[in-house]
C-alpha cells in the first residue's frame, strides 16, 4: 500500500470514528498549530462533541473515549480556501458544468451559492487534501460588469449545513483587470 493511500484510510476510518463518537483523543500525533502552540512532536488532542477541548503532550484521557494512535502522522488546522470554485465548477471546458460565472449581467445580484453542488466530486478530493472551509467566489461576466457578484462562505465538514453564510462580500474586479472591463 502507497504512503497516499495509507494517509487516505487513516483518515476515512478517523473520520467514521468520530462521527460515532462523542470523545476522541488522537495520540503521539505531529500536531502543527500554527499558533503560539507552534509544532508539538508527539501530542495529544482531546475531541470532545466535534470540538478541539484540549492539545498538549500530558493530557490525561478521558475515560470512554476512541483513541486513534497518531504516531508517525502529522494533524494540521483544516484549510481555508479563500477563492474557490469548489463545487461550482465540474469541468472547466463545458460551459454547461461551470456556474460561478454569470452570463445575463447580473452584477452583485448573482449569487454563486445557488449554483453550488455539494456532491461535487472535488469537494471530496480537497477534503482529503485538508479543505475545510471556502468562499465561493463568483466570476465576471464576459460582458464587462466590474461587480461579479455575492461570495458565500462554505464547509465541507458539514453534510447537513454545507452553506455557513449566503452573502459573505459583494466581488468586485479592481485595478487593471477592473478598468479594462469597465474601459
Amino acid at each position: 500500500m502507497n504512503k497516499l493511500n495509507a494517509i487516505i484510510m487513516v483518515l476515512l476510518l478517523g473520520a467514521g470514528v468520530m462521527a460515532g463518537a462523542e470523545t476522541v483523543v488522537i495520540k503521539d500525533a505531529k500536531v502543527h498549530s500554527f499558533g503560539a502552540l507552534g509544532t508539538m512532536p508527539e501530542a495529544t488532542i482531546v475531541i470532545v462533541d466535534g470540538e478541539i477541548t484540549e492539545i498538549g503532550r500530558q493530557i490525561t484521557v478521558p475515560d470512554g473515549a476512541t483513541v486513534i494512535d497518531g504516531a508517525g502522522k502529522v494533524v494540521t488546522p483544516g484549510v481555508f480556501d479563500t477563492a474557490s470554485s469548489l463545487g461550482l465548477a465540474e469541468v472547466g471546458a463545458v460551459d454547461a458544468t461551470v456556474d460561478n460565472e454569470q452570463t445575463m449581467g447580473y452584477g452583485p445580484a448573482f449569487r454563486v451559492v445557488d449554483g453550488f453542488n455539494p456532491r461535487s466530486v472535488a469537494i471530496t478530493v480537497n477534503r482529503i487534501e485538508g479543505v475545510t472551509r471556502a468562499l465561493l467566489v463568483p466570476q465576471p461576466d464576459r460582458e464587462g460588469h466590474v461587480l461579479a457578484g455575492t461570495a458565500s462562505v462554505v464547509n465541507f465538514g458539514s453534510t447537513a449545513a454545507f452553506v455557513e453564510r449566503e452573502q459573505a462580500a459583494v466581488v468586485a474586479m479592481l485595478g487593471e483587470a477592473g478598468a479594462r472591463m469597465s474601459g
